[in-house]
């Protein structure tokens, strides 16, 4: 079986609607609730690589077990993810990184990598950090789950459902990260208003690169990140049981 990579883009296609019951009825819908997490942030600073590493490792650490705790009341096993770090574009995952990626998910590797570019440097103590962590996590528990191959082996009939498979595959990524977020969001001892600046960011950050023909529109993001947060349950997260404009 090929590698697949996920970052900011996944190829292949896909028909609708979906019937494949490890993507509509896969038991990480079954799960209930996620419990709330200690998951207290490390110290960052502008500039500071090691500190960046730092912090998202100390993320990764609490995705790992709350995420193996959550899928073990439904009997799924949830091995650890790892992360990487690169501090320029370089070949991951078997391919090249692609522009305008911040971090992408191996699955062969069970790994995430994460771009310790000057854009991520420069605001590290933002949620957007974290985010990303839990983004590229979400991956990994889609992977796990089984819902990223059977995505794959859906088949296709063109770019326009390519792009709508990947949508699907991206957004609930956002939400099952709205889950994990909601679930730690008392341990952050943050204001509310970070939150609320991160969802507004979501709703505006229109990257004119293509991304969004792959990810969704910024306000489709937000909206889904928000189900995830609000409920802290991924079955609000069933993005292939969801009409096409609330995955366009």
């Amino acid at each position: 079986m090929h590698a697949l990579l996920v970052s900011l883009l996944l190829v292949g296609g896909t028909a609708y609607p979906v019937d494949d019951p490890v993507l509509t009825g896969n038991l990480l819908y079954r799960a209930g609730q996620m419990a709330e997490i200690d998951c207290p942030e490390k110290r960052v600073a502008p500039g500071n690589r090691d500190l960046a590493r730092k912090y998202v490792r100390s993320i990764v650490d609490c995705l790992n077990t709350a995420w193996a705790d959550h899928m073990a009341r439904v009997g799924v096993p949830m091995p650890p993810a790892g992360v990487g770090f690169v501090n320029r574009p370089e070949v991951r995952c078997g391919v090249m990184w692609r522009q305008n990626i911040q971090g992408q998910y191996c699955p062969a590797d069970r790994r995430f990598d994460v771009l310790l570019d000057q854009r991520l440097l420069a605001t590290p103590h933002d949620l957007s950090t974290f985010l990303l962590a839990a983004h590229e996590y979400a991956h990994h528990v889609q992977h796990m789950t089984g819902i990223l191959w059977a995505e794959v082996n859906l088949p296709t009939s063109g770019q326009a459902e390519e792009l709508e498979r990947s949508r699907r595959i991206e957004l609930q990524a956002e939400c099952l990260a709205g889950v994990f977020m909601g679930s730690t969001w008392k341990s952050l001892r943050r204001p509310d208003s970070d939150v609320r600046d991160l969802r507004r960011m979501m709703a505006l950050d229109d990257d004119g690169a293509g991304i969004n023909g792959s990810h969704g529109s910024p306000r489709n993001r937000e909206t889904w990140f928000t189900r995830g947060f609000e409920s802290r349950d991924a079955k609000s997260c069933n993005t292939f049981n969801a009409s096409e404009p609330r995955v366009g």
